[in-house]
């Protein structure tokens, strides 16, 4: 108990504020959760209302409504992903309070404590970064009544919610009782993302450390006080026989581990990621229509900095999960695992074939959670947001010069500006004629064929390549004939196994 106090008190803490742990009782978890989510609703129904008072053909004001409110569904979702899962996510809490009583030497306790530091500082870093990050945001709403004392004008500059949201009041008179209950509803569903990934990322980090121990193991399996022992096959053979069947149900509860989490955790990812793609997205495009406005597009700047930090890090840890998992077959190969009898280097053999494989991470089999899935969004949303840059000046471009220029013009600052104004019925029957039609929709063939080719990408990753590396960096340790892979091309992977399986003996 002392040592989980010492380095998992930070995720004990902010989980059990949110309802999230496991080991509470019944009551006060459902007791916990509600206040969250009557918080989410305090939340939820100010945007609801925002969007509604926004016009039909007010696109601008939808999208920007719309990145508030898919935020807070991501709250929602990862509270009750821990709700829906307690007996899972209980045993995941076992299985640690379990391993650290199960050490016997100091060096399964250092490299536990290594990891345990780890998951244990990320929580640190993580909350103190969204917090701070969720009050930076909200306080950027005073800097009008700051540059209206500092730099005054004729008139009172307009008022910047802290998010968007409509309280049926005059936000101008009630401003600072809005801004403090958008501050502190907010940084009570940071508190639920937080615990969620705290927790997630500890899970992640103590299968790398059981990844790391059987490596460890393996890699000092005939080492003795950092010597080299005789080996002998007729008197060690059945000690290392026992030792190495030891390790491999070790290295096998590693997997199992990994396993579980990634089925429990990988549709509510697939929800996750679509959700933070359509918010990163929609928050691109309103950068890319903003005219003048610094304060807006510094915050969806923040915003899309928020969800790319956020991604990064799910990233990073699977990439680790990635790292340990193939490390293990590295770590064998580099033993004494020669001067064994042949019994026992079948057993490593096992070991090694399951490591060939590695254990990920990942949103809905789809989107594998790495360093490289992470690049290759963070182009596309890149790519994207130039494209929709592109499609802004094609769009002004296609009706410059035609009679409905000024009056499209005119439309957009009535729609954009000034909500209450309905356009008039002269507006409403401009259309653009078939030539500005073709004008607007040719550039969205490479936008489509760009989102076609990233999916294509990640989706071909998920099934061959990523597998196909893998297996192709350990070809050195466990001897893949040409024919394996060949058939590895043609997505055969299980016909993989079995050729390293039947040459390997």
């Amino acid at each position: 108990m002392k040592i989980w106090n010492r380095y998992y008190n930070i995720v004990y803490k902010i989980s059990s504020l949110t309802g999230t742990w496991p080991y509470l009782k019944p009551r006060t978890r459902i007791f916990r959760v509600f206040l969250l989510t009557l918080t989410m609703l305090t939340i939820v129904i100010p945007q609801i209302a925002y969007q509604y008072m926004c016009k039909r053909n007010d696109v601008q004001c939808i999208f920007e409504s719309m990145t508030s409110y898919l935020l807070t569904a991501v709250a929602a979702l990862k509270v009750y992903t821990f709700q829906l899962n307690t007996r899972t996510i209980k045993s995941f809490t076992q299985h640690l309070y379990v391993d650290w009583e199960g050490l016997k030497t100091p060096e399964e306790y250092e490299i536990m404590k290594t990891y345990a530091e780890n998951s244990r500082r990320f929580c640190l870093i993580y909350l103190v970064y969204c917090l701070v990050a969720v009050f930076t945001f909200m306080s950027m709403s005073f800097i009008p009544f700051i540059l209206d004392v500092i730099w005054p004008l004729n008139e009172s500059r307009p008022i910047l919610p802290p998010y968007p949201g409509y309280y049926f009041v005059d936000t101008r008179e009630y401003f600072f009782k809005i801004f403090c209950h958008s501050v502190i509803g907010w940084e009570i569903i940071m508190a639920g993302i937080v615990a969620h990934d705290c927790m997630f990322v500890t899970y992640v980090e103590h299968v790398c450390s059981m990844f790391a121990m059987a490596g460890f193991h393996f890699e000092n399996l005939f080492c003795y006080h950092d010597e080299e022992m005789e080996i002998t096959e007729k008197s060690n053979n059945t000690f290392f026989r026992k030792k190495i069947s030891f390790f491999v149900r070790a290295h096998r509860e590693a997997l199992k581990f990994a396993e579980l989490l990634e089925d429990t955790f990988t549709m509510p990812f697939a929800v996750e990621m679509l959700i933070a793609t359509i918010g990163m997205s929609i928050t691109l495009l309103q950068i890319t229509q903003q005219n003048g406005d610094i304060l807006e597009s510094v915050r969806y700047v923040l915003y899309i900095i928020g969800q790319l930090i956020h991604l990064f890090f799910l990233s990073f840890e699977g990439q680790k999960l990635i790292d340990h998992s193939v490390q293990t077959c590295d770590k064998i190969y580099n033993s004494t695992w020669y001067e064994v009898s042949m019994t026992s280097q079948k057993l490593i053999v096992l070991v090694m074939m399951k490591s060939v494989r590695p254990s990920f991470l990942s949103a809905g089999k789809i989107y594998i959670f790495s360093l490289e899935s992470f690049t290759t969004v963070t182009r596309a949303e890149l790519s994207r947001m130039l494209l929709w840059s592109f499609l802004n000046e094609t769009r002004r471009s296609c009706f410059e010069g035609s009679a409905n220029f000024d009056v499209v013009l005119y439309r957009a600052r009535v729609l954009s500006v000034d909500r209450v104004v309905s356009a008039s019925d002269d507006i409403t029957r401009a259309h653009p004629s078939r030539e500005q039609y073709t004008c607007l929709i040719s550039p969205l063939i490479p936008l489509v064929i760009t989102s076609f080719l990233i999916f294509l990408q990640l989706y071909t990753r998920t099934l061959v390549q990523l597998p196909l590396q893998l297996y192709t960096s350990v070809n050195h340790s466990v001897h893949v004939p040409q024919i394996c892979m060949n058939n590895m091309h043609k997505k055969r992977i299980n016909y993989m196994e079995l050729c390293v399986h039947f040459f390997g003996n």
